[in-house]
């Protein structure tokens, strides 16, 4: 049996079959019969309706279309066709796909262009018997964006006087790059932008001078990458932020001199700066469960024939100071110093209780070199013994503070062993950070209570020994005296001296320049200068007012033969005029 199911129409049919015998047609009746049902079709393929959705694949530029079918008839010579409209360009393109592509469900468009938005409805067209079609539109559109990645970002962290540098890195397509800044610790709502840089494709490294960073201020810095689609402002997934600060500094040079103009060596000249002056301090305070750690591993890993460690701390409970676990340990334990190397370890023969009371700082030195162990306090040695242990280089980060509580301050890491006059005559002044061998040195005085950082550099690359600080707070009160600690030099043996790297703030900072030895005094006894961008360095001279003039002659013994060329020692040191030259007697004898 055939039948037609009428065009478009989808029918269920139910047929019923039984067997009849005409002799005892009861019988058969109940005895057989079949029944069955019958769902018939047909309706055209088609796309249900609201089933499109267009899905961009940003990375590959890519745009998927899918769609779901309904319908069981595919009429020879039917159509289906995607129109991709560029509302960009306001164009229409159709794309004719087979029978299978559409009964796939699916069609991937590959030929779209970035910073273009498309938009795409799906049509099929039957024979003429099926009639219209209602066409079937994505209710989303599509822009496929050129946008780059940031990569890392990094700001300087007072490598210059005059400017915070930022560099950063990307991969990819940016137009430009927002610069944003903020004092460290505000609300992100404080952020403000400073600078917007243009981007380049085919560039990866781009670097910004932010010059107007006011000194001795630590910054919050952020960059967004952006570009412009379509009329449209898109910016970067990525936010990078760093902290920055500049430090700008000046030098104090000059000389000291008798009045004669002969050279005083030896003696201190110290620069203070003045109350309210806006120079930084702070140390970093542990609580014993606080620590720091610094992010190179490789950090003193070629140290093993000679190191020195060295700290201002204020100890209030036992615990590691520095540490190169595997390597040395410099510690408080046991109401003592220790200096580990390797298996040995070296203590101080009396209690720290009797160097300084746990109210005060007290600076440590531990030295290695290739024959023995020191511990120094206060710049003196106190402990010694010769080296037995052989030290093999790791990996293992440096840490301080572990277990500690109390403060710590000026942390100075150098692969080189220090004597005992250079721990001496430095110990308690601060340095420059060039200083040969000096591996890291912190300050701490820019340190933020996540983050500390390495001034240390050679040449004109910084070593940027940085680290993590864990649980700690900064302190701009705990931290050692102006005379246990300051900026200071000693003049040479021409009198000569200079102080490098005396930091200033704001507008300028200023200074008080003070000369002693001894009970020498001085014409004038202290100066003041005034250190800011207009003025970076000044020549300050002094006159060593400790001193008279001696005048005579010098004669053979048993006669009136004047002797000639005689020079002259006062306290040990030669004497010699303004002009460096040694005084001596003339031909007559006489000198002066």
């Amino acid at each position: 049996y055939e039948f037609d199911v009428p065009l478009g129409k989808s029918l269920n049919y139910e047929f019923s079959i039984k067997r009849s015998h005409t002799g005892n047609s009861d019988v058969w009746n109940n005895a057989f019969s079949k029944h069955t049902s019958l769902s018939a079709s047909a309706k055209h393929s088609n796309v249900t309706a609201g089933s499109v959705h267009a899905v961009l694949d940003e990375e590959a530029k890519t745009a998927t279309i899918t769609w779901q079918t309904e319908g069981d008839i595919w009429s020879s010579g039917t159509k289906a066709v995607i129109t991709r409209i560029n509302v960009t360009t306001n164009t229409t393109d159709n794309i004719e796909l087979s029978k299978e592509e559409f009964l796939s469900g699916k069609y991937v468009d590959d030929m779209i262009m970035v910073c273009n938005e498309y938009r795409y409805r799906l049509t099929v067209k039957p024979t003429e018997a099926y009639g219209t079609l209602p066409t079937v539109a994505a209710p989303e559109s599509v822009m496929p964006t050129s946008i780059g990645n940031l990569v890392a970002f990094t700001a300087g962290k007072g490598y210059y006087s005059d400017r915070v540098e930022l560099a950063w890195s990307s991969k990819g397509n940016f137009e430009r790059f927002v610069i944003n800044r903020k004092e460290h610790g505000a609300p992100d709502a404080d952020y403000k932008q400073i600078a917007v840089t243009e981007g380049n494709e085919a560039q990866n490294d781009y670097y910004y001078n932010d010059v107007n960073a006011i000194p001795g201020i630590v910054y919050d810095y952020r960059i967004r990458g952006q570009v412009m689609c379509s009329g449209k402002l898109i910016e970067s997934d990525e936010k990078l932020t760093d902290v920055g600060f500049r430090t700008p500094t000046g030098d104090i040079y000059g000389r000291v001199t008798f009045e004669s103009g002969q050279a005083v060596s030896g003696a201190k000249v110290s620069a203070e700066p003045t109350e309210g002056s806006g120079v930084p301090g702070k140390s970093y305070v542990f609580t014993g469960a606080s620590n720091l750690t610094v992010d190179n591993d490789q950090l003193l890993n070629d140290a093993t024939q000679a190191v020195t460690l060295q700290a201002w701390v204020r100890a209030a409970k036992e615990g590691t100071i520095i540490e190169k676990p595997g390597m040395y340990k410099l510690a408080y334990n046991g109401k003592k110093i220790e200096f580990t190397a390797g298996t040995q370890t070296l203590k101080t023969p009396k209690k720290l209780s009797d160097y300084a009371s746990s109210a005060q700082f007290v600076h440590l030195s531990a030295v290695a070199n290739d024959t023995h162990l020191y511990i120094y306090v206060n710049g003196l040695a106190v402990a010694e013994a010769e080296r037995t242990a052989q030290i093999t280089g790791n990996n293992n980060k440096v840490v301080m503070g572990e277990g500690f509580e109390g403060a710590i301050d000026e942390v100075r890491l150098w692969n080189k062993a220090l004597n005992a006059d250079t721990i001496a005559s430095d110990y308690n002044r601060y340095l420059v950070g060039n200083e040969d061998g000096l591996q890291a040195y912190y300050t701490f005085d820019y340190s933020v209570d996540d983050a500390f950082y390495d001034i240390s550099y050679k040449g004109t690359k910084y070593n940027m020994n940085h680290g993590v600080a864990t649980n700690v707070t900064t302190s701009s009160k705990d931290i050692p005296t102006s005379a246990q600690l300051g900026y200071s030099s000693y003049t040479a043996t021409d009198g000569s001296y200079q102080i490098r790297s005396l930091p200033y703030t704001g507008n300028g900072t200023t200074y008080m320049i003070v000369p002693t030895l001894g009970i020498h005094q001085f014409a004038s006894a202290k100066e003041l200068r005034l250190i800011n961008s207009q003025a970076q360095s000044h020549t300050v001279n002094f006159t060593d007012k400790s001193s008279f003039k001696i005048s005579g002659k010098v004669m053979y013994k048993g006669g009136n033969v004047p002797v000639e060329g005689v020079s002259f020692a006062v306290d040990g040191v030669t004497v010699m005029d303004g002009k460096s030259n040694i005084v001596k007697t003339d031909a007559h004898g006489q000198f002066t």
